[in-house]
């Protein structure tokens, strides 16, 4: 008989054979991660160990029956990555996760022991803004690099002290020796058809943070609610312009017959902001740009609210792309 010439239509390895998604989690993790960090160092996989040992809930591999060392060495499994999970009991919940080399202080140990001095008590932590979107805070002594730049607490050289997170970004400590330093990648998962139960959590979440820093008497915020947009995984969403160096595209709010508006970060802040763009073939007639441009423009310019600003008109190629604060008009 002659073997197969033809690739299975669905491969024996595929995740949902085994009742898991595209990204390889059950229907639990898939709702329930924000983000994964898969270590991409040597120190990084032994950071994971140590966090293995002392805080297992935050490992993403919890059922493979694999053990770690639990003496004073630490084996490495280069098969494990670290986990933040909506469900995970933190140190502060209203802080996000501690990652640092103080076991007392710290969700997320990278370092086993306190010979590496470079790696501060409480180096950095990554949390959620109550828009929904990830970030990260230099808290340390030395800096955090967060794809190629520089964050510091002391804004030393005017470094920024936070720096949005998305899919692919690097995160880096050096240690005492440059070549031995910590690097994680950030992986956020597909959610395919389990995007509304992860957005439903997305929600209690935030509202959790909210209760845990209300203050007694006064606060007059409200609770977030269901139409909060959450961070996806980051790419163009179909837009023509990918953000440039300031911006990052986090998904799409709407779209119309002539005209889609984007939801975009700022990569510093994580600021948001709605980006309207216009696609100029649709509004063509016999390479004359219709009267709907300038009926569009006028609507947009004649628009007034505290919560509005208009930064910036900018034209280029086949496109026109407005931008205004976003917020919700209430």
């Amino acid at each position: 008989m002659d073997d197969a010439t033809q690739p299975s239509t669905q491969p024996y390895t595929d995740p949902r054979r085994r009742g898991l998604n595209n990204s390889g989690l059950d229907q639990q993790d898939i709702a329930d991660i924000i983000c994964i960090l898969h270590p991409g160092s040597i120190a990084a996989h032994t950071a994971v160990a140590a966090t293995a040992k002392r805080s297992s809930q935050h490992i993403l591999q919890q059922d493979d029956g694999l053990e770690y060392d639990t003496g004073d060495t630490f084996s490495v499994e280069p098969n494990r990555d670290i986990a933040l999970r909506f469900s995970s009991e933190v140190k502060n919940l209203s802080s996000g996760f501690y990652f640092g080399r103080n076991t007392s202080r710290c969700d997320i140990v990278l370092s086993p022991d306190d010979s590496e001095k470079k790696i501060s008590n409480t180096h950095f932590r990554i949390y959620l803004k109550p828009d929904g979107i990830l970030m990260l805070e230099d808290i340390s002594t030395n800096g955090t690099i967060v794809d190629d730049a520089q964050i510091r607490r002391d804004r030393k050289g005017g470094a920024p002290t936070t720096q949005m997170l998305v899919h692919g970004s690097i995160i880096q400590v050096i240690g005492n020796e440059t070549s031995c330093g910590i690097k994680f990648i950030v992986r956020i998962p597909s959610r395919d058809e389990f995007q509304a139960q992860y957005n439903q959590n997305l929600v209690q979440y935030l509202n959790r943070i909210r209760q845990a820093t209300k203050k007694p008497e006064g606060d007059q915020r409200r609770d977030v609610h269901d139409f909060i947009i959450p961070q996806q995984i980051c790419n163009s969403h179909g837009m023509r312009w990918n953000g440039g160096s300031k911006y990052n595209v986090t998904g799409q709010i709407g779209k119309g017959a002539f005209a889609t508006v984007y939801k975009l970060a700022t990569k510093n802040d994580g600021a948001l902001f709605a980006c309207k763009e216009l696609d100029k073939r649709r509004l063509m007639k016999n390479n004359v740009l219709d009267q709907k441009v300038d009926s569009e423009m006028r609507i947009m310019r004649d628009l007034e609210h505290v919560r509005l600003q208009f930064p910036y008109f900018s034209g280029f190629g086949k496109l026109i792309t407005f931008e205004a604060k976003y917020r919700s008009i209430s």
